[in-house]
């Protein structure tokens, strides 16, 4: 069943891009400079649109050569994520095949963004890598994983928070306390980010009063965010999902976990005032734990006092973190109980992979814009009615320089559509349009040749 749904999800390598990963491979057909100077413009940072722009040097520009280097941090993600239940948590080799690639492979927010030209695979892969490190104790790599996650999303900076927060719950347990210090690799990963946050305050543009498409989270998807982080729901996207059953099972899989190691370490430690928290076990499945509920629980409060940013997407730092904890309780069960909990996870998964499957398929611009290029010239103008199509226009029309924006003003026009790569000399009104030769696509997207 599992590799059943992942191949029906292989088509979407095909589908049409949609409006961020248009702006994406946009932004990467720039020059290296360019792309630091407009990503300092835009809402992420630069490293995965260079790596990007370095791959379609060799794979080349259609979708599935793009979309191909998601495919790859997703790959990479499973394996780490199969070596710290081997490494950290000491789990026979299969048993950590057989719980965690399932899960991975199954999880649909995972393999969802491994379907796209975006950041979001590569985010989870260096945010399950620092990860690795951090519970290694191996601050080298810890380091660079850290830097170069900051460099691929303004989220990795809860990855850090977290781990200060795991660091100091350890400091403040331990029995032989030394003066406390903030761990030097989160300094030192400061100081290296430093220079592009600069950047961005000499750079970005967007006005901090602007209102942004994200809505508030509410009280439901607080309480809900375990079932939220393995689907990677969105209510956007207008189908119903009941996150409550899969939100209970994850939940009560993490208690078992938890008595487990707490049993665990009482029996190790036969001196009744024995901290269960010194079990290694236990420290690490506590990680575990702050890893895939900290960040999302400091986004819920911030949106609710600032701009809204809750979102699975972007949450998807956490998201191998909850598939790990699954994976982990279930390694503790009895073989009959162990194989029924898997079936439950990964029935309950791949009742929304279908679901995902039929209504987050994208839209088909790229058929619908080559319909209009049979009867078109090279020559003619493509005119949008909506900011929101524009780069994709630009990416299956004759010539992005023949793309154009009507209808709507260029001030109105909000920073989070990828407006840096949008010139004010693409947006004309009406009149213009219509002294033009080519065709008009409205907001419904069909499409009427322009006749004056």
């Amino acid at each position: 069943m599992i590799f059943y749904i992942n191949i029906m999800l292989f088509p979407w390598l095909t589908q049409s891009y949609w409006r961020d990963e248009a702006f994406t491979v946009l932004l990467a057909q720039h020059s290296f400079v360019d792309i630091l100077k407009l990503s300092a413009q835009d809402f992420s940072p630069p490293l995965y649109t260079l790596i990007l722009k370095l791959w379609m040097y060799v794979f080349g520009v259609s979708e599935i050569a793009t979309r191909s280097l998601s495919m790859v941090f997703y790959i990479l993600t499973v394996g780490i994520m199969v070596v710290m239940m081997r490494k950290v948590f000491v789990v026979s080799r299969i048993n950590a095949m057989i719980l965690t690639i399932p899960l991975a492979l199954i999880s649909p927010i995972l393999s969802y963004y491994a379907f796209e030209t975006r950041m979001y695979a590569m985010l989870a892969c260096i945010a399950t890598a620092s990860w690795y490190f951090f519970l290694r104790k191996q601050t080298r790599f810890h380091l660079l994983m850290t830097i170069i996650g900051l460099y691929t999303h303004y989220f990795m900076i809860l990855i850090i928070v977290t781990q200060l927060i795991c660091s100091t719950f350890s400091w403040f347990r331990c029995k032989r306390k030394s003066r406390f210090s903030i761990p030097p690799n989160f300094i030192y990963a400061f100081i290296a980010f430093v220079p592009w946050l600069l950047l961005v305050t000499l750079f970005h543009q967007a006005k901090a009063s602007e209102a942004f498409w994200i809505s508030k989270p509410d009280v439901y998807q607080l309480f809900t965010i375990p079932g939220m982080l393995v689907t990677g729901f969105e209510k956007a996207f207008s189908f119903y999902y009941n996150l409550w059953p899969i939100t209970y099972v994850v939940m009560g899989l993490i208690g078992f976990g938890l008595l487990v190691c707490y049993q665990s370490a009482r029996i190790v430690n036969t001196d009744k005032k024995a901290d269960w928290f010194e079990d290694n076990d236990t420290r690490h499945f506590v990680a575990l734990c702050l890893w895939a509920f900290v960040p999302s629980v400091v986004i819920w409060i911030g949106s609710q006092l600032s701009t809204p940013l809750f979102l699975p997407r972007y949450l998807i730092v956490s998201a191998p973190a909850l598939i790990l904890l699954i994976a982990l309780s279930l390694s503790h069960f009895r073989i009959l109980f162990k194989v029924a909990g898997l079936v439950i996870i990964v029935f309950l998964l791949w009742r929304y992979q279908v679901l995902q499957i039929i209504f987050r398929t994208k839209e088909d611009m790229r058929g619908k814009i080559y319909a209009i290029r049979k009867t078109a010239s090279p020559t003619d103008y493509l005119i949008v009615e909506s900011e929101l199509d524009y780069h994709i226009a630009q990416i299956y029309w004759f010539s992005k320089d023949n793309v154009r924006i009507t209808k709507v003003k260029y001030i109105d026009i909000p920073s989070y559509v990828g407006k840096s790569l949008i010139p004010s000399s693409a947006v004309i009104t009406p009149d213009q349009a219509k002294r033009l030769t080519g065709y008009t696509l409205n907001q419904a997207h069909q499409a009427t040749p322009i006749i004056w």
